[in-house]
């Protein structure tokens, strides 16, 4: 018999709806609640415990376990941000030895928390890590940003759950030429470069997290135009390196100069390569010594955004930060 509303709930029903096989058994491919919540596969599930178990054929649904499948429902809708369709956002609280009967809205609710399942309603707290380049450079610099998870799962689950990762970088002074100004202005310019779950291989191309969309690696705050902004995300990651971002200067005479950002995933370990390129080799002021070297003191700075833990238990850890320096 069809699920609809007003009907009594079978036991297939209710199955599909918690674990997307009437027969109860996983099936991630199907939309339902316990992929999303629990440990899921690849760009699905948060690693929370307490997953909906099913009922076995010709069992009756009860009361209790009708109330703990909304109850699970509303708590992950809550954590994407995710609009019940229900009136008033949430469903009746049913007790138990109560009657049941089938919700008309509950289909298109559990499928939007699985289409949704990337997004994230708030943010959690930073991990955040530096470098330094204090000393004089030309041609080019290096920095890279390393976040590392204890394993495999809770990295696809940090990501899965609404974690990110960006890079950005600081101006901390010194070097008064005229191209240490237009450096300046270069690493302002780039604003923070973030690696979301997003992209080709994740849940969606776009995810929503704390009321902003991200594209895979997405630019948010600086100025300029990119020349490269690729929409790879966590779940697009190779053992190489795969080049994500790029963007030049506007500065006039210096605009061979630009700065890149490559991602990879190794084992457990997330790697940013960062390199600042100083092609430019002018100064711009007539007289002046011709391909200055740089003495600015530029801070290149690692965010490890966590998820939100309003709705969700930690299931991926505490990642480490850190960024290291190189002049080559």
């Amino acid at each position: 018999m069809a699920y609809s509303a007003g009907s009594t709930i079978l036991d297939d029903h209710y199955n599909e709806f918690t674990t997307g096989s009437s027969s109860g058994s996983a099936t991630h491919g199907t939309r339902n609640i316990n992929t999303v919540w629990g440990s899921g596969s690849g760009n699905k599930g948060y690693g929370q415990g307490s997953t909906l178990s099913a009922v076995s054929a010709g069992s009756s649904v009860t009361a209790t376990q009708w109330e703990t499948l909304l109850s699970k429902l509303e708590t992950t809708a809550a954590h994407q941000g995710t609009t019940l369709t229900t009136g008033g956002g949430a469903y009746s609280t049913i007790n138990a030895g109560d009657s049941i009967a089938a919700l008309s809205t509950l289909d298109t609710d559990i499928t939007n928390i699985y289409s949704n399942r990337s997004n994230a309603a708030a943010s959690g707290s930073d991990i955040t890590a530096s470098s330094n380049n204090t000393t004089t450079w030309n041609t080019q610099t290096t920095f890279t940003a390393t976040t590392d998870f204890a394993n495999d799962d809770s990295a696809t689950k940090f990501f899965n759950a609404g974690g990110m990762i960006g890079i950005n970088f600081t101006n901390q002074g010194g070097g008064s030429g005229s191209k240490d100004t237009a450096w300046g202005n270069i690493i302002s310019a780039v604003g923070t470069i973030w690696l979301t779950s997003a992209g080709p291989s994740g849940s969606a191309t776009n995810v929503t997290v704390a009321g902003t969309s991200y594209t895979g690696t997405d630019k948010k705050g600086g100025s300029g135009s990119t020349t490269t902004l690729s929409n790879i995300g966590y779940h697009d990651l190779s053992t190489a390196y795969n080049e994500t971002f790029k963007q030049y200067d506007s500065t006039y005479v210096y605009t061979a100069n630009y700065i890149t950002v490559r991602w990879k995933y190794t084992s457990s370990n997330v790697y940013a390569e960062v390199k600042l390129f100083d092609n430019a080799n002018t100064s711009g002021n007539p007289g002046a010594t011709q391909d200055e070297t740089i003495n600015l003191n530029i801070q290149c700075n690692l965010t490890v955004r966590q998820p939100s833990t309003t709705y969700l238990s930690n299931s991926w850890g505490t990642p480490s930060a850190s960024v290291t320096y190189s002049d080559s």
